[in-house]
């Protein structure tokens, strides 16, 4: 932040001061933080070759405590400087985390809409085998609350059908069972 330190006399002297300082304070911040692939510094443009120097300088000593591998390429003719560093240790979020059961690291589950046309896809591959069997379909209550919004989603469907909240599964998830055998058939027609 130039903003307190510009002046008509001494601009490139004040750019020259806030790059060097950007400089250590990026190194410093890449070690600190673990940084790691291809990163660019875009260092306020500066007219003086010397004062490049300079400012490069102080990145590749600040980067010299670096145990990681890394390669610090000079400034491009837009004024950029490029680091590709390669990651020393695993990431904090991997060291200080698991991976989430429910969406199995990816941070999305499938709605309610679309693990109920699973559901239904389920029901019409087990049509011809199941035929009139009463089926029992533990569901996440989102799911159930879903059915119970949209009955017309079970219109062609003969078996008596008997949605039951499972508190043990997974937003995604689902397990269909005879009514009269208590046997589960999920799996059995499952694509």
């Amino acid at each position: 932040n130039t903003g307190s330190f510009t002046g008509s006399n001494n601009y490139e002297n004040t750019i020259k001061r806030t790059n060097v300082e950007a400089a250590y304070e990026a190194a410093r911040q890449i070690r600190l933080r673990d940084l790691s692939g291809i990163m660019v510094i875009d260092f306020i443009d500066m007219r003086n070759e010397a004062n490049r120097d300079e400012v490069f300088t102080m990145l590749k000593n600040s980067m010299k405590h670096d145990k990681a591998k890394h390669k610090i390429i000079p400034f491009s003719p837009l004024g950029l400087v490029e680091i590709s560093r390669m990651r020393s240790r695993p990431s904090l979020l991997l060291s200080f985390s698991e991976t989430c059961p429910h969406c199995n690291g990816t941070g999305r589950l499938l709605s309610r809409d679309s693990v109920a046309v699973t559901i239904i896809r389920w029901m019409k591959r087990a049509k011809y085998f199941l035929k009139e069997e009463p089926l029992t379909i533990h569901v996440h209550k989102n799911v159930k609350q879903y059915f119970e919004d949209n009955p017309s989603m079970l219109m062609n469907i003969t078996n008596e059908i008997k949605f039951v909240i499972d508190k043990e599964l997974n937003f995604d998830k689902f397990r269909i069972y005879s009514t009269r055998t208590n046997k589960e058939l999920t799996e059995e027609y499952s694509s």
